[in-house]
């Protein structure tokens, strides 16, 4: 290799990287190729990305040379033309990117591009729908032919052709999409309808009013429970996520997806009647900081429905608080930070239930509510409380108002001891290990010890508000026990643990009698 080099004689840095890019191309085996492809294509779009056009270029047809042909180095090519002006290269490259794999996403955004800026708009968005067909959760897909589309101008014919071919040429308007509904249940398709009326709820905030009726209309439908529930949600959106394309479809799509995942235990539609945005800019990096910079923003809180903000900042480095979401326990706000690695949603349908109740029970047991864990499914002990709460409704005002008044207080009661009785039965299975581990080694007891009896603010919340539905309940005992519990998982030293200790302390002396 230095002999080869030598050569060359005196190249500038830039040519032998160059040379001995090529002199590894020729040597390297099919699969390092495909690797090298792989990683010129991701330095490709991120240059193109940055608007380096020259540099992508470089990187695409360097791809395109390891494997003639290729779809996604002909695509990139084909947006590196298309932003240069040169719409000619640009559909020749798209077509060539297409002719190989249909599914090629930046050839359909390109081809759509040049034909609406050729005014065939019915072809653009065939184009789209394409893409889509191969990529259904596309959000910038969706994004762009929402664009081409549009609403429906209001009024016109309602005979059924009429109303099948303005549901066709505007597919994310909900009007459009509801009368289709209508349409389709009355001659029996109840499959179609029900597809109809899932994209009325998916973009129900460009018609907030016909979100209702839509989901009544669902719920009708065989096969669905007529007592289904419909939850308003308003979503906030800071910069960071609004700096995504498709980001207003990337949430509606979560919502939907959340929805889905959580109809088996909730039995409700969740549904985003508004999207709205905020500025977390001047905020921490915590989550409390940027829910309170969304708070802020809000003037008037709705009559009704989930509070949601999302945002992509990192979690802080330094700070404990690492989580990818909170909500408020038993309330109605939560934040999410949208995390490319949560493909599935997880993390918004685990706050989600945490607004009706469900605690984080043990590590040890798979569940949607272990934060740590991968699992879908759900633990007996949390199916129990969201077989109670899932009553609840969520507007302004107290727990009481929203929830206790709502539900049956006396079995939530009970519920709630049993999931966090399970949750203390561990800790306390945590200390024993900790005592045997005291015998071979204190360090290791210590950190054990600790583990099992650490802090942990989200239960004293849960133990709190615990304490105070058995006192409701007069339930004197267990409430003084429960809140105790509560000052203990706050840290006693803090605000809230010493706050949580001192009601303890006054309940035991005005309940006095009741505690023998």
């Amino acid at each position: 290799m230095r002999r080869a080099l030598r050569a060359f004689g005196p190249l500038p840095a830039l040519a032998i990287a160059g040379v001995l890019l090529a002199l590894l191309v020729l040597a390297a085996p099919a699969a390092r190729a495909s690797e090298l492809e792989d990683t010129l294509l991701r330095l490709a779009e991120r240059a193109l990305a940055e608007g380096d056009l020259r540099t992508a270029r470089s990187r695409y047809e360097r791809a395109l040379a390891l494997r003639p042909g290729s779809p996604a180095a002909h695509g990139g090519l084909g947006a590196v033309a298309l932003r240069e002006g040169d719409e000619p290269a640009a559909l020749r490259h798209f077509e060539a990117a297409l002719a190989n794999e249909p599914a090629t996403r930046a050839a359909r955004l390109g081809m759509a591009e040049i034909l609406e800026r050729r005014g065939e708009r019915a072809a653009a968005a065939a184009q789209l729908q394409a893409g889509l067909a191969h990529a259904p959760l596309d959000a910038e897909l969706h994004e762009r032919l929402f664009a081409v589309t549009g609403l429906a101008p209001p009024g016109g014919p309602d005979d059924p052709s009429a109303v099948r071919a303005r549901a066709a040429a505007h597919p994310y308007d909900p009007r459009a999409q509801l009368a289709l509904a209508r349409l389709l249940v009355a001659r029996g398709d109840a499959a179609a309808a029900r597809v109809a009326l899932e994209t009325a709820l998916l973009v129900a905030d460009l018609a907030p009013e016909v979100a209702p009726e839509a989901a009544g209309v669902l719920a009708g439908l065989a096969g669905e429970d007529a007592r289904r529930r419909f939850v308003p949600v308003h979503v906030w959106a800071d910069q960071t996520v609004r700096a995504q394309p498709g980001w207003s479809f990337e949430l509606r799509i979560a919502w939907g997806r959340a929805a889905a995942g959580l109809a088996p235990v909730l039995e409700t539609t969740f549904v985003p009647v508004a999207l709205h945005e905020f500025s977390s800019e001047d905020a921490g990096d915590d989550l409390v900081s940027i829910q309170q910079a969304m708070l802020a923003k809000i003037e008037r809180s709705p009559l009704e429905g989930i509070v949601a903000g999302f945002t992509r900042r990192a979690s802080p480095r330094t700070a404990s608080d690492s989580r990818l979401g909170q909500a408020s326990y038993l309330g109605r706000e939560l934040v999410v930070r949208m995390d490319p690695a949560d493909e599935q949603g997880r993390t918004l349908a685990h706050e989600v239930l945490h607004l009706y109740g469900a605690i984080h029970v043990s590590p040890e047991i798979p569940s949607l509510m272990n934060p740590m864990g991968g699992a879908w499914t759900l633990d007996p002990y949390n199916a129990a409380l969201l077989a109670i709460t899932r009553e609840r409704r969520f507007g302004p005002g107290s727990v009481e108002r929203n929830v206790l008044e709502r539900v049956d207080e006396a079995a939530l009661a009970d519920a709630l001891v049993a999931a966090l009785g399970v949750n203390v039965a561990l800790r306390n299975a945590g200390l024993r290990e900790a005592m045997e581990e005291a015998r071979t080694s204190r360090v290791a007891a210590a950190l054990a010890a600790r583990e099992a009896i650490g802090q942990d603010p989200h239960l004293a919340d849960v133990s709190r508000l615990t304490a105070a539905v058995l006192l409701r309940r007069e339930r004197a005992a267990e409430a003084v026990t429960m809140m105790e519990n509560a000052a203990r998982l706050y840290g006693p030293a803090t605000p809230a643990g010493r706050a949580a200790q001192a009601e303890a302390d006054r309940w035991r002396a005005a309940y006095k009698r009741f505690l023998r």
